[in-house]
């Protein structure tokens, strides 16, 4: 395709993404890293809040830290100085820096670059171009390092290539860390390569200039771990990270998952990973093909996706998949080629087969970035009435669902999360903070009213007895409305507000 048609249909999802620009946060994690990065512009690493709204690992019961590696606190900062909403042109920015890429490999693999459409017009990238997660800002730089790193063999690469793809792999590392694993194929591949040619000309030199950037980010991880959690080997992931789920049953239910989820988003795209109508892949496809094996397995075998087929889905599963979806279109689009050749399919049939489906995943896209903005609307009207009906520092009583909505750029306010909380007579302890049940507030079902919690306490007639953890209590967003259910601590009876 010409650079002007691939320029003009990127002005078209930029045109939507405007259109329906976020207001506010609709995941928690977002909220988290934002909060973050807020922190960061105040030199406020570590809080003596302990009930910061963006923080939730408490530390010795003295102060409380994010629980993500601050990677992505760190690129989201510079757009926080302009204001709350600049962060959410990180997305736009992002997809099309990865869609550039996208382009540039099909062009070297000699990959008819339409299939590039296949990526910029996906529900999948165009929803997730909403939000802040770290997993759009892994993708990118995941994608941006591959390119300059496989151009040539270790040995052959020009050290300006050398030095963008070490600084691209190793700011990777420093969003995530388990992103390291993404790098592994490509890594060995390029070991064996210089010990199979027994070349050792110049690779002192490629391996000091590579190995720079790397070092430096874990000199700087180290000391961010020893500042932030006490020691260099500690990191917040295992603070509350679950142990491996080795059940065979479940890794490959957990794959197979993926594979039916990536087939629905590249048709037959689960195929190219187990076949090549080729016959013979370039060495590159085989690096990118063990890379997305190895991720999936990960993920498989430590959060793995929801099972359900619906949103929550893609938010609580296949997100971490993004890191590795450019390079998975990479893969399918190499053999789209050689199936339609294999199948002897009509030119004409498989051009409009495919203009009907970049069509299709266009008005998908742009429909959930629809239902995205009209949600985000919604919660932002909610975060600003609870910010105009509660005083600075007001205690706000909520499960972790609501959080998304509270920000300290909108104002200082403690947030309590029930399942958290234990209860004595007439306070609450948060992490060895008594809260007193006047100073907090709760928002009553069905309305838009907040209570004080003495007050509710009073009328609904609940008792709060004995230390045990009050491990309930929803703050349910639904239509506009929020809710709130209460437990006895004693039988756990549900006591629901009228």
């Amino acid at each position: 395709m010409k650079n002007r048609t691939l320029i003009l249909l990127g002005l078209a999802y930029l045109l939507v993404y405007l259109i329906f620009y976020p207001s506010i946060f609709l995941v928690n994690d977002e909220q988290m890293y934002s909060q973050q990065a807020q922190d960061m512009l105040h030199l406020r690493l570590r809080n003596s809040n302990l009930n910061d709204t963006g923080n939730f690992i408490v530390i010795d019961g003295k102060y409380s830290v994010s629980q993500y590696s601050p990677g992505n606190a760190i690129f989201l900062a510079p757009f926080l100085l302009f204001g709350f909403r600049f962060q959410f042109l990180t997305g736009p920015l992002l997809h099309m820096l990865t869609f550039l890429f996208v382009v540039l490999l099909m062009r070297r693999y000699k990959i008819n670059d339409k299939y590039s459409l296949l990526y910029l017009f996906n529900p999948f990238t165009m929803i997730f171009s909403h939000y802040i997660f770290s997993d759009f800002l892994s993708m990118f730089l995941f994608t941006a390092g591959a390119y300059f790193f496989t151009k040539e063999s270790f040995l052959k690469l020009r050290r300006k290539d050398i030095v963008a793809s070490s600084i691209f792999f190793a700011a990777l590392v420093l969003v995530r860390y388990q992103n390291v694993i993404l790098l592994l194929p490509l890594f060995i591949y390029q070991s064996y390569i210089v010990l199979k040619n027994r070349s050792w000309r110049g690779f002192k030199t490629n391996r000091a200039l590579f190995a720079l950037p790397f070092l430096l980010v874990l000199c700087f991880i180290l000391y961010y771990n020893n500042h932030i959690f006490g020691s260099i080997f500690k990191l917040g992931y295992s603070y509350i990270i679950n142990p491996f789920d080795l059940n065979i049953t479940h890794i490959f239910g957990r794959l197979f998952t993926y594979l039916i989820w990536f087939s629905l988003l590249l048709p037959l795209c689960a195929v190219a990973l187990f076949y090549s109508f080729s016959g013979k892949n370039p060495n590159e496809m085989k690096q990118f093909k063990a890379s997305i094996w190895l991720m999936m397995l990960f993920y498989s075998i430590t959060i793995g996706p929801s099972l359900r087929f619906d949103f929550s889905g893609w938010v609580t599963g296949l997100r971490y998949m993004l890191v590795i979806f450019p390079m998975l279109l990479i893969v399918y689009s190499n053999e789209l080629g050689y199936m339609k050749n294999k199948f002897k399919a009509s030119e004409k049939i498989w051009n409009a087969v495919f203009i009907v489906l970049v069509l299709f995943f266009f008005i998908f896209g742009s429909l959930m970035s629809y239902t995205h903005y009209t949600n985000s609307k919604a919660d932002f009207e909610m975060s600003r009435f609870m910010y105009s009906s509660t005083p600075a520092n007001a205690n706000i009583i909520l499960a972790d669902e609501g959080k998304n909505i509270f920000h300290s750029s909108f104002g200082e306010r403690d947030i309590i999360m029930t399942d958290r909380i234990q209860s004595t007579d007439r306070y609450f302890n948060f992490t060895k903070v008594a809260r007193r049940w006047e100073e907090c507030y709760f928002v009553e079902a069905g309305t838009r009213k907040l209570a004080k919690a003495e007050d509710f306490r009073r009328q609904n007639g609940v008792e709060l007895l004995g230390t045990k953890s009050i491990n309930t209590g929803n703050f349910i967003y639904n239509k506009g409305d929020y809710s709130i259910s209460v437990y006895k601590i004693g039988d756990c009876s549900k006591i629901v507000l009228p």
